[in-house]
Parts: structure tokens; sequence; C-alpha cells
């Protein structure tokens, strides 16, 4: 006899783990990067023709699926990592944060030109990378799927005030 409830688990196991690790870009090298394209990618074929509220609304959707999916591929790399105490809490690997983050920078552009989105993905890019105060702080305090995607809310934010300042003065 198939347990359906056993299926149904691993299929949501799996369905979380392809969307934390970005559908595969986070195993790429630059890992970080190659989730932002990713999220560039995305933003451009779809999100952009939203309104800003709707773009808003997915994604702080995508924020709190994001915690549930990170959670749980976190577990599943530990696992593939034979439960390494070393592990880091925020794996490479994972890369949800990173779409998270990058739509958020993208939600402050005022056009969809292609140096607006240069400007918010480099800015982005910047803040994830050197993790400024606060960044780096929420990044090292909170230990867990809440940590791993608040860092990037927080380097998506300023990124797109960044931007938009930058847009202002010259674009």
């Amino acid at each position: 006899m198939v347990n359906r409830g056993n299926q149904l688990s691993k299929f949501i196991n799996k369905i979380s783990y392809y969307l934390a690790t970005g559908f595969g870009s986070g195993f790429l090298p630059a890992p970080g990067t190659a989730g932002s394209v990713v999220a560039v990618v995305i933003w451009f074929f779809s999100l952009q023709y939203l309104p800003v509220w709707g773009q808003g609304c997915f994604i702080v959707m995508s924020f709190f699926v994001g915690v549930l999916i990170i959670q749980q591929a976190s577990l599943e790399l530990s696992k593939q990592n034979h439960n390494n105490p070393n592990h880091n809490h925020d794996p490479k690997q994972i890369v949800w944060d990173e779409f998270v983050g990058m739509w958020i920078a993208l939600l402050f552009i005022p056009s969809a030109s292609f140096y607006s989105v240069i400007i918010a993905f480099s800015a982005f890019r910047f803040f994830d990378i050197f993790k400024p105060f606060p960044i780096g702080w929420l990044d090292q305090k909170l230990d867990n799927s809440w940590g791993v995607l608040l860092d990037d809310v927080v380097a998506g934010l300023f990124a797109g005030i960044f931007t938009w300042v930058i847009a202002a003065l010259v674009l």
C-alpha cells in the first residue's frame, strides 16, 4: 500500500528545495549573483508588469513562503552535509533570499530602463556582499530562516533607496 502522506511530504520537500535553491542557480559559481540574475529575469518577464502594490504583495508572499522553504531546504542541505555542526546557517546554495531582496530593490526603480536595472542589481549585490550595519548584524544574530531572509530584505531596501536617489539625480 502506498503512503500518500509520505509521497506528498517528499513532493513538498523537493519543491521547497528547488525553489529555495533558485531553480538550481544556487549550485552555480557565485550563487548569490547567479540567484540575483535569475530574480531579475523573473522580474523582467513577469513582475514588472504588475502595479507597485501587486509587486509588493507578491514580495511579501514570497518572504513568508521563503521562511518555510528555506527552513526545509536548510534541513535537506544539512542532511547532505551529514549534519555537520560547522555547516553555515545560511547555505550558499539557498538563493531564495536573493530573489526577495532583488525584487525589493527593483520595486524602487522609476522605470524598467536597462540602466535602472543595472544600478539596482549592482547596489543589491554590493549591500548583500559587504553587509554594512544593520545587514551584517541581522545576518549574524538571527540564526534561522528569518535571519537568512531579513538581511537580504534590508540589503534590498538599501539598494532600492540608493537606486531611486541615483535615478532621481542622474537618469
